[in-house]
């Protein structure tokens, strides 16, 4: 009953339509905010600095494009899978920094520099991948986001280990 629910068709049509509005119309804020869009890549400190002139490019790039063919529905499911893929990188950038104790960093969210990230900011981007791998079509992607839930926890729970190891060496 639950697996039919979540592949009915019209459910599937919404979360595709919800997904690829989020990506094109933060994609769209990005690129009208450029400058401000690499200021949040350096504040992140994930990349190399090198790469961030074309990160700051190609993402909102990137965004617009796959949030239009999910809109579209074209390239179904790889669009979807990429569209997934897109909020999982966002869930493990903020992730990361909330593990550093980096609480005060930009969001990026839309190409806005709006200060403060949060836990709340991560399972927001899960829901949308799990929207994203639903709107793919396959119940059974759901069991991805479980996995990617897992792997998330564990890369949160090592880096806070880290990270007591550093303050207590130091200390």
């Amino acid at each position: 009953m639950v697996r039919d629910l979540l592949i009915n068709p019209y459910l599937v049509f919404a979360c595709s339509t919800v997904i690829g509005l989020i990506l094109t119309a933060g994609g769209v804020g990005k690129l009208a905010n450029l400058k401000t869009l690499t200021k949040v890549l350096l504040a992140y400190d994930i990349l190399p600095k090198k790469t961030l002139p074309f990160a700051g490019l190609m993402l909102p790039i990137v965004e617009v494009g796959t949030g239009t063919m999910v809109l579209l529905q074209m390239l179904r499911p790889l669009a979807n899978y990429l569209a997934a893929a897109l909020f999982m990188a966002f869930v493990l950038a903020v992730a990361t920094n909330l593990a550093r104790g980096r609480r005060d960093l930009p969001c990026g969210c839309f190409g806005r520099g709006t200060k403060g990230i949060s836990w709340r900011l991560v399972f927001r981007n899960l829901a949308f991948v799990g929207l994203a791998l639903l709107s793919a079509g396959g119940y059974h992607l759901l069991q991805m986001l479980l996995f990617s839930l897992y792997g998330v926890s564990l890369l949160i729970h090592g880096m806070n280990r880290t990270r007591r190891h550093s303050i207590q060496a130091s200390s």
